[in-house]
């Protein structure tokens, strides 16, 4: 797992350090997973459900704008291997 780590780079984060590392770790399980973005944000939204109680959100791709209401310590925004992006955060 420490190879694929160097995949990620944290950009923003609002969150605890454990949650950081599950966001990682969930990001590297889903790119690994699935083919499609889409497929890919959803696998990573209910893993977060699952985990730290409903609702999370996640918006996954290369080229997105956003502005986003979030709950505090709940926010992270990643970059996966420097050309996807993955944002998730949780709302109320």
């Amino acid at each position: 797992m420490a190879s694929n780590s160097a995949a990620i780079k944290v950009l923003v984060a609002d969150m605890e350090e454990e949650m950081q590392q599950f966001a990682q770790q969930t990001t590297i399980h889903a790119f690994e997973s699935n083919r499609l973005e889409r497929d890919i944000a959803n696998s990573i939204k209910k893993a977060f459900d699952s985990q730290y109680q409903q609702v999370w959100n996640c918006i996954v791709g290369r080229d997105f704008g956003s502005h986003v209401v979030y709950q505090t310590k709940r926010y992270i925004f990643l970059a996966y291997h420097n050309n996807v992006n993955v944002l998730i955060w949780k709302s109320n």
